[in-house]
């Protein structure tokens, strides 16, 4: 029983370690305000994590909730280059968002800057934020950025579940045929689901 239970725990944290490794949808991401950004994605290419910067609930306790995502993610970059100029964190050369947890991070790449990526799924759906496939795919549907009420205090993780859950319901109503993932416009969040060929 003992050395089952082992086994099975080895097993998951060899799972763990490479489960970047193992993510099948690749892309490339944009360079915001001057840097690499991964959001919903990680690095293809091997790194290592030079320190924690702001996350997105920092800037609205800064008053900066209204801004656009793009403007957020350069005043995230600004915040970390001052840590920088303050030698609170080393020289960095992109940046890896996590909207889900907040746990954002600036990191070096150990060989060439890219920005080729791996997607990290949300609801088992990849999304491409701030970045394109690299496999060629067709547009199943789109969905409008419609969001009830309640979402004013939402954070950009809850709207992207929301989406998600949205063209789901479509999807599971017969009205659109399956899609594979989603690409957001970072102005509105407007979605095109695509489903690769």
């Amino acid at each position: 029983m003992k050395r089952t239970f082992f086994l099975l725990l080895v097993s998951g944290i060899a799972t763990l370690t490479n489960a970047q490794d193992t993510l099948p949808v690749k892309g490339t991401v944009e360079v915001v305000a001057g840097y690499p950004v991964f959001i919903y994605a990680v690095p293809a290419a091997e790194y290592t994590e030079t320190g924690k910067i702001s996350s997105f609930t920092d800037l609205v306790r800064t008053g900066v909730s209204e801004a656009g995502l793009r403007e957020k993610i350069g005043i995230l970059v600004k915040a970390a280059e001052k840590k920088v100029d303050k030698k609170k964190i080393p020289p960095f050369d992109a940046i890896l968002l996590d909207p889900d947890n907040g746990k954002n991070k600036a990191i070096k790449f150990k060989g060439e800057v890219s920005r080729d990526a791996r997607l990290v799924p949300v609801e088992d759906v990849p999304v491409f934020l701030f970045s394109t496939p690299l496999a060629k795919y067709t547009v199943v549907d789109t969905v409008p950025p419609k969001f009830p009420l309640r979402s004013r205090n939402w954070l950009l993780h809850d709207k992207v579940v929301y989406l998600i859950d949205k063209a789901k319901d479509k999807v599971d109503d017969k009205e659109i045929d399956p899609f594979d993932a989603m690409i957001l416009d970072p102005e509105d969040l407007s979605a095109i689901l695509i489903k690769f060929e």
